[in-house]
């Protein structure tokens, strides 16, 4: 077999050295690179795809007509609204709910509505403290269900007998000697229900609508509250895996899979130089650096035939030896990083020290290394 000369032992490692070093930068690279890759794709197929919304908007118009009761003095029958009227010459107050509910896409819809009038005596000064309090529906509860539509409209219409409002508070107040605010609000209340398939969440409101009228004056301004409904939000699909684009899904799964297999060939890289360094390399290291003045580095191989072969069990016997006979110690690399002899020649007697990478001990620089 061809020997090695220290210099070019060193030259190998060197070389075997330098190729791991590269292969651990290289690695590294292309992880850093495929990292890169992967992101740039993630946020393409995950984070900047287009978003898909439900938008809603559901609004409500409140308007009023005054009818009279026969009279000399005024020559229609119907005062419009905005004006302030003579209570005891209303004969009823026709209230006109025009509401709208609008999408952007196709739901399945349903709502109920329901009208009530709620009649309250407050105390005397405000309308913070309310002495009584009475409910009653005057448009029992209705139901609307539609499929696949993008609008709904409805209009109701009431006809508010204002007499028996006014006389009934009136009666109240009388019994109990009181003299304060009372008023009459009628109140549209509407839930709406809409579902899409696209989306999970449902589009769920209950909103409100509302009339104040006054009781009990002589004249009377009926206000339509600021609370008309006025509703518009919108849903948005936060669903991951939906509109992602499958191109971009399979990139980002390639590079993903990529790092991973660059991860794993940068750990046995790194591991394999870990492993090698600890053991056959690190000990031969040693010999060479501790007692190179006494080593001779040779390249022609010894032809043992011509001598007396006795082994010795390490190293530090070739050393004693060495000290002894005062000969030089000859180093002969056999196989790169597996087998390597060391030898003493006297007279016809041939002492050799085998260091084989096979039966290294556990102990990296032990002093008795087999």
């Amino acid at each position: 077999m061809k020997n090695f000369s220290s210099s070019k032992l060193k030259e190998y490692n060197r070389s075997v050295s330098s190729k791991k070093t590269f292969q651990i930068i290289y690695y590294l690279c292309l992880l850093g690179i495929f990292s890169c890759l992967l992101l740039i794709f993630f946020i393409k197929a995950f984070i900047t795809k287009p978003t898909t919304t439900l938008s809603y908007k559901e609004v409500s118009s409140t308007d009023y007509n005054v009818k009279l009761k026969p009279n000399e003095y005024y020559e229609v029958d119907r005062l419009p609204s905005g004006m302030d009227y003579i209570a005891s010459l209303i004969d009823s107050i026709n209230i006109n709910f025009n509401y709208t509910f609008t999408t952007n896409k196709d739901i399945d819809y349903d709502a109920t509505y329901y009208i009530e009038a709620i009649t309250r005596v407050y105390g005397k000064d405000d309308k913070n403290t309310i002495l009584y309090e009475k409910k009653e529906n005057i448009v029992d509860e209705q139901k609307i269900s539609k499929k696949n539509i993008m609008a709904n409209n409805f209009v109701k219409e009431i006809s508010l007998n204002y007499d028996r409002f006014n006389n009934f508070v009136k009666s109240f107040k009388t019994s109990y000697g009181l003299n304060s605010v009372s008023d009459v609000t009628i109140v549209l209340h509407i839930k709406t229900h809409g579902v899409n398939d696209e989306f999970s969440d449902s589009i769920d409101l209950d909103s409100i609508a509302l009339v104040v009228i006054p009781l009990t004056e002589q004249t009377i301004n009926i206000t339509i509250d600021s609370k008309n409904i006025n509703n518009s939000s919108s849903i948005i699909d936060n669903s991951i895996w939906k509109n992602v684009n499958p191109i971009y899904l399979m990139i980002v799964i390639l590079f993903l899979v990529a790092d991973i297999y660059v991860i794993i060939s940068l750990i046995k890289v790194i591991l394999k130089s870990i492993k090698s360094r600890s053991k056959y390399e690190k000990v031969l290291n040693k010999i060479l650096r501790d007692y190179d003045s006494i080593i001779v580095n040779v390249e022609n191989s010894v032809d043992e035939d011509n001598y007396e072969n006795i082994n010795v069990s390490s190293f530090e016997e070739l050393r004693d030896l060495h000290d002894n006979l005062g000969i030089p110690i000859l180093f002969n690399n056999i196989i790169p990083n597996k087998l390597s002899y060391f030898t003493v020649i006297k007279d016809n007697l041939l002492y050799k020290y085998t260091l084989d990478a096979k039966c290294l001990g556990k102990k990296v620089g032990d002093k008795n290394e087999k």
